[in-house]
């Protein structure tokens, strides 16, 4: 049988340990910061596209004409300022939509049928109007992608430190 060797210097290894060290520190605080901001734009970018957006219409309330103007909820999309919720194992930002209507339009509501509505110029005929699910269906679709987008971040994260 023959004989195997392995000549290592401690040196190299001991510089190494060091940049394992780093990560656990500020870098890795950095890559999670990094990964949330992403995830939370890729959000954003999934969402407002699906986001309906109603008619721009004008209707009469006794003598003044009011008109409403389509695209309010799809603008109303942000993220709260970048402020990160921190805890030991979890890492949080909002993506919000403070449209008071927004929840509605995403779960679905009930109405009375029978009621004129103004806005619309047009009688209420169902008891319940279904959800969208817009956000619902952004955020499968970001779990979808979210696993390679962070393998992609650490790889960079990794390449950089070694």
């Amino acid at each position: 049988m023959g004989r195997f060797s392995i000549d290592v210097d401690a040196k190299q290894l001991g510089e190494w340990a060091k940049k394992i060290n780093q990560l656990n520190g500020m870098q890795r605080e950095m890559f999670f910061d990094d990964c949330i901001k992403e995830s939370a734009g890729r959000l954003l970018s999934l969402v407002i596209p699906r986001t309906p957006v109603g008619q721009s219409t004008k209707y009469q309330v006794k003598d003044e004409v009011m008109s409403t103007h389509g695209g309010t909820l799809r603008r109303g999309w942000s993220i709260n300022n970048c402020q990160f919720e921190k805890s030991a194992n979890r890492h949080m930002v909002n993506v919000i939509n403070p449209v008071e209507y927004a929840s509605y339009v995403e779960y679905g509501h009930r109405q009375t049928p029978g009621r004129f509505v103004p806005a619309i110029g047009k009688r209420l005929k169902r008891n319940w109007v279904k959800g969208q699910f817009f956000l619902q269906k952004s955020e499968k679709a970001l779990e979808s992608v979210l696993p390679k987008m962070i393998e992609t971040k650490l790889n960079g994260y990794l390449k950089g430190t070694f």
